[in-house]
């Protein structure tokens, strides 16, 4: 499982807590990954041989729970003066298959700690969401067949039915992949309620208000460029439509970005961010125990 990039930016947000022990909460999707490589994508209608073949456990949050974990035991993340270890707790609904199996035994390689109320299980011989990934060698590109899991996300009820306090025990961040969206959300607001961080990785705008809010309540926004464009777009036209219910910021955010950009497309970026005037998911976050909004931008 990989997630890094968001995983390097968590970590150093939580590195310096003194706790006992620092948990991060990753909400979201975990399912298996089967990766088929081929010389180069087929046409309809033809059998091909594949290149190579694997199955590995994936889904955004699970990536980024395993690369949090796997970069927690290095030892810039437990600088002298910290008092424990960063803790990885990820919540998330499985089948009841084997699937789900395999995909707990890597989470736990990977020191994973899968011990929370909301890591859950479905219904009795429900099944794991599973990601088909044609890989093409030739063309370097990547098609993904998504099969949803019968054993469903998790939801609001899950969230209402478990204890709070133990849910947010020695949590020091909540990261959410914008999956299992109304759960993340009563999540997230609890998270801010107390006072604690939050990032969204927003890999795909789901054009939902909940996923409008969860990227409010944000502190951290995780996302790529085309994305940020559509994002951008969207929420224009929705707050065009709606002028009155507009709350302008008085600052635009922070803007990390990964990767080598051309100076072009920086002003791009910067252009965007100042045209978010309009959009109130950019607001400058102030005041006692709440931190400035961040945006991390890829490609």
């Amino acid at each position: 499982m990989t997630g890094a990039s968001n995983a390097t930016s968590i970590v150093d947000s939580v590195c310096n807590v003194l706790e006992k022990e620092r948990v991060v909460l990753v909400v979201g999707a975990c399912g298996m990954d089967r990766l088929l490589s081929v010389a180069s994508y087929p046409n309809a209608d033809v059998k091909v041989r594949s290149t190579s073949s694997h199955e590995v456990g994936g889904g955004n949050a699970a990536n980024t729970a395993s690369a949090i974990a796997r970069l927690s035991k290095a030892t810039f993340a437990n600088p002298a003066g910290t008092a424990g270890p960063i803790q990885v707790k990820l919540l998330t609904k499985l089948g009841d298959d084997s699937i789900r199996d395999q995909l707990c035994q890597e989470l736990k390689d990977d020191g994973v700690d899968l011990s929370s109320p909301l890591f859950m299980t479905g219904a009795k011989g429900s099944s794991t969401s599973v990601t088909t990934v044609i890989v093409s060698d030739s063309e370097q590109t990547r098609t993904c067949i998504y099969t949803p899991g019968s054993c469903g996300e998790l939801t609001q009820t899950n969230v209402s039915d478990v204890d709070m306090d133990e849910v947010f025990r020695n949590v020091v961040h909540f990261h959410s992949d914008t999956r299992h969206t109304g759960a993340a959300l009563m999540l997230a607001r609890e998270a801010r309620r107390r006072g604690l961080p939050v990032s969204v990785d927003a890999e795909k705008d789901r054009k939902t208000a909940a996923m409008d809010e969860l990227l409010v309540l944000a502190t951290i926004i995780f996302s790529n460029q085309d994305q940020l464009r559509a994002y951008l777009d969207r929420r224009t036209q929705d707050n065009e439509a709606k002028p009155n219910e507009l709350h302008l910021s008085s600052q635009p955010p922070r803007v990390t970005v990964i990767g080598e950009y051309a100076s072009e497309e920086l002003e791009y970026v910067d252009a965007s961010i100042k045209a978010a005037d309009l959009l109130h998911f950019f607001q400058y976050w102030l005041g006692e125990g709440q931190l400035r909004k961040e945006l991390v931008l890829t490609r």
